[in-house]
């Protein structure tokens, strides 16, 4: 490559400008002659002039590369996001089942005492019943005694008072001890 205007070592500035490294000089008769690490350097801004789109393209690329790269991380923020409010729903639901479990375990707790309860005061229910009815059993048959006492003393009396010539001796009645 020609080292006049069109190259970056000779610029038609009236001042010496440094850019990356690289002295130009104004003056197109005094421009030095290229060294070792004007040549790397130079070869660089030739690739660079050559290849633009190339470049434009890499770049492109990268930017979209990158652009995938935030949509992924975002997607996958979000999916985490989802994925903690998911968890947090799932423990919230599962300590309102384990409340209604155990709300629902204490009622049946105390539905069975209350049963229980009941099946006691049943019980004692029934055996006062029971007991009482056998104390008016009891009651009854001591009345019915008296009665039969009583009427067989009314037939004795009858029988042997009143008229003597009815009876016929089947009394079996038998006169309680009186006082003389």
């Amino acid at each position: 490559m020609p080292l006049n205007g069109s190259s970056t070592f000779g610029s038609k500035h009236s001042s010496p400008l440094q850019s990356n490294g690289v002295l130009h000089v104004s003056d197109p008769h005094k421009q030095r002659s290229p060294t070792r690490e004007d040549v790397p350097q130079r070869a660089f801004q030739d690739q660079a002039k050559e290849s633009p789109p190339c470049d434009g393209a890499l770049r492109q690329h990268d930017v979209s590369r990158i652009h995938e790269k935030d949509i992924e991380n975002m997607a996958k923020e979000e999916l985490q996001k989802q994925l903690v409010e998911q968890v947090e729903l799932r423990k919230k639901l599962e300590r309102e089942f384990q409340s209604l479990k155990d709300n629902f375990q204490d009622q049946m707790k105390r539905e069975l005492s209350y049963r229980e309860e009941m099946v006691q005061q049943l019980h004692i229910v029934r055996d006062t019943l029971c007991s009482e009815l056998d104390q008016e059993r009891k009651a009854r048959y001591a009345i019915q005694q008296k009665l039969k006492e009583a009427h067989d003393a009314l037939h004795h009396f009858s029988c042997k008072m009143l008229t003597p010539r009815h009876c016929t001796g089947a009394c079996t009645f038998k006169p309680p001890l009186l006082p003389p």
